[in-house]
């Protein structure tokens, strides 16, 4: 079994390899040659920071902050939170949404 890494590199996704690849190897990983990729690999990357500002937007006061949602979404997200509570004196369980108020904003 071929890792899914190693794939992508004999496709051509981590840019052009140093040497040619063995005809044997994309055998192996049962690759033709029309699925290697021709153009420049960062081309078929989406964009990412329109996205991610859209999704952390309640929580990231910078580009750092929203650079580090696209790098480590789960752990960027849940320093974000903890940031925000206590810069704001905030509790947890409102930026997790978990929290229940009566008609007045008073917390029951």
């Amino acid at each position: 079994m071929i890792p899914e890494e190693v794939r992508k590199y004999i496709k051509g996704f981590y840019g052009r390899p140093p040497a040619p690849i063995d005809p044997k190897v994309f055998k192996k990983a049962k690759i033709n040659k029309s699925d290697i990729i021709k153009c420049r690999p960062a081309d078929l990357l989406k964009p990412a920071i329109e996205d991610a500002r859209k999704k952390v937007s309640h929580l990231a006061e910078s580009m750092e902050d929203i650079l580090s949602y696209i790098l480590f979404p789960e752990v960027a997200k849940d320093f974000l939170k903890k940031k925000i509570a206590k810069k704001y004196h905030l509790g947890m369980e409102i930026l997790n949404g978990n929290h229940n108020y009566d008609e007045e904003g008073y917390g029951v």
